[in-house]
């Protein structure tokens, strides 16, 4: 399960740690969903926000945890989300979050979902990349695009 990937990944980190000095820790953020009932978790020990696009609006999914590889528990938290057709889901790592200048300023993040329409997942990603980089980020960035689509069964 989960719990124990965690945690074997955790007591991995640890192992490789000489001293203090030495530290080697990880962010994770996954996201699961039961395909027939429509419900999921996401599941974060240090992971930037979550967003979610539904019907225009705009959800963040946050925790406040620490990655894995520093404490010997791991902090974990874990979000419950039902899920429904239409919605867009984007985990995207910290380069893309924290690239504005003032820490923790995600507005043009926010401004551009908010106001830019792609069909196209790949001009999407093209763009928060783009955007990211005007506004300063120099970190390594990652992003999943996840678009939730289902037809109801006729029986």
């Amino acid at each position: 399960g989960v719990n124990t990937a965690l945690r074997m990944l955790n007591h991995y980190l640890l192992s490789r740690t000489q001293s203090p000095e030495d530290e080697i820790s990880s962010t994770v953020d996954l996201f699961m969903l039961n395909l027939y009932s429509g419900q999921g978790q996401f599941v974060k020990c240090g992971a930037a926000a979550s967003l979610i696009l539904r019907d225009d609006r705009l959800f963040r999914l946050s925790s406040h945890t620490l990655p894995i590889g520093i404490l010997h528990a791991v902090d974990t938290q874990i979000l419950p989300f039902g899920a429904q057709s239409g919605d867009h889901i984007l985990l995207m790592s910290d380069g893309i979050t924290d690239s504005a200048a003032e820490e923790g300023d995600q507005d043009w993040l926010i401004k551009t979902l908010e106001s830019t329409h792609f069909e196209d997942e790949g001009a999407l990603m093209d763009h928060l990349f783009s955007k990211a980089r005007e506004n300063g980020s120099k970190d390594d960035m990652s992003l999943i695009s996840i678009r939730i689509s289902y037809e109801e069964s006729i029986e």
